[in-house]
């Protein structure tokens, strides 16, 4: 409810928010997409465990579609959101969103790697292929 409140003191600042929201939101896509499909290509179809859903010889083309289409909203979505705009009302979410990113990056080289060991799998996926 305080986040909504921002949009009477600054529409600017609530613009710029938002935006940050959407570009953030469509880069996890982008990067979930991004490992699903580079999966779906260097695997067989034999090694692929699906969920209780799978798309067949569509999910690639599918894919490929989601990855431009979440592209291109991460690009407009640090876009001004008024033509000629001034530095008060830039949106300035990029610069946010780069400096998060480059401190993730620099987070995950000097301490990230070092410490996680990737996810525990109860199961062998190979072993349930099997008993399919």
């Amino acid at each position: 409810m305080l986040l909504g409140l921002i949009n009477i003191g600054s529409t600017a600042a609530f613009n710029a928010l938002t935006s940050l929201v959407i570009s953030a939101f469509y880069s996890s896509y982008i990067i979930s997409a991004s490992v699903l499909l580079h999966k779906r290509l260097t695997t067989s179809e034999d090694n692929m465990t699906y969920g209780p859903f799978k798309l067949g010889r569509a999910g690639v083309p599918i894919i490929v579609l989601s990855l431009i289409y979440s592209a291109i909203g991460v690009v407009f979505s640090f876009w001004p959101g008024a033509p000629s705009p001034t530095l008060l009302t830039m949106n300035w979410s990029i610069v946010v969103f780069s400096g998060v990113m480059i401190l993730s990056m620099v987070f995950w080289a000097v301490h990230g790697r070092l410490v996680y060991n990737g996810p525990i799998l109860e199961i062998d996926p190979r072993a349930a292929i099997e008993q399919r």
